[in-house]
């Protein structure tokens, strides 16, 4: 699959999931990305899964903890909006409380021994690729295919503005290049648009927490953001390939 969220879809996920209604969530493009995971996590049943991105903050730490094998990686990246401190006081505070899940310091992407090839049945990530340049991206898959078993799902949401963008156009095609398949077997790369439908993040969400870094008079809205779901799945041939290399 590879579709913009819905409202609808949101809502329905997430009367399962209370936590996503929480106040904490509300306005955030992350509260559909996580739902959306949720579901590919309930339709599936992964054993292993794999988290990149998640900044100390995800509710799947609260939901999955005791669930499966549960690895998480993730390391600072400069943004505007989080700082170097802020990181490193999440981590203090959230690792002692998550014995269970394997937490790995590094950025998907840099092929971190840590993470063992061909071990998760799901890899996945929410609100982080919008955040990489093409190259990075390109990195960021490979290393999901490295991570994940044959037959393993790559799960994933990215968020962006209302206009079609180039790097979501490399998303696209980058599945393709190392070996994935689409969940829905008529994913062509368009994303179809419906005003009605389309899950757009709350304004002042977006100008109170990711434009915080600036004075009032500073604050300017940067225009309306979706989310992208994706979801595919590993092939095999591409398993006889990572072999034949010694992966």
């Amino acid at each position: 699959m590879f579709r913009l969220a819905t409202v609808t879809q949101w809502w329905e996920i997430s009367r399962n999931f209370p936590l996503l209604r929480q106040q904490a969530h509300r306005g955030s493009l992350k509260a559909l990305g996580y739902a959306h995971v949720l579901n590919q996590i309930l339709t599936h049943k992964p054993k292993r899964l794999l988290e990149f991105g998640h900044g100390y903050g995800s509710p799947l730490f609260h939901l999955l903890d005791a669930e499966m094998e549960f690895w998480a990686i993730d390391d600072f990246v400069e943004v505007p909006y989080w700082t170097r401190e802020k990181f490193e006081e999440n981590r203090q505070k959230v690792e002692p409380r998550f014995p269970r899940i394997h937490f790995v310091r590094g950025l998907m992407g840099a092929g971190r021994n840590e993470l063992p090839a061909g071990h998760f049945d799901m890899v996945c990530s929410v609100s982080v690729l919008e955040e990489l340049a093409a190259e990075e991206i390109t990195k960021v898959v490979a290393d999901a295919a490295r991570a994940l078993k044959v037959g393993g799902i790559f799960a994933n949401s990215m968020d962006l503005t209302t206009r079609y963008t180039e790097r979501v156009e490399h998303f696209f095609r980058c599945h393709c290049s190392y070996g994935f398949e689409w969940l829905d077997s008529s994913c062509d790369g368009s994303l179809e648009w419906n005003m009605h439908e389309v899950a757009f993040e709350d304004p002042c969400y977006v100008m109170q927490v990711y434009m915080g870094y600036q004075s009032d008079e500073g604050r300017q809205w940067p225009g309306n953001f979706c989310t992208v779901l994706s979801a595919a799945r590993k092939c095999a041939f591409l398993g006889r390939l990572w072999k034949r290399l010694g992966g």
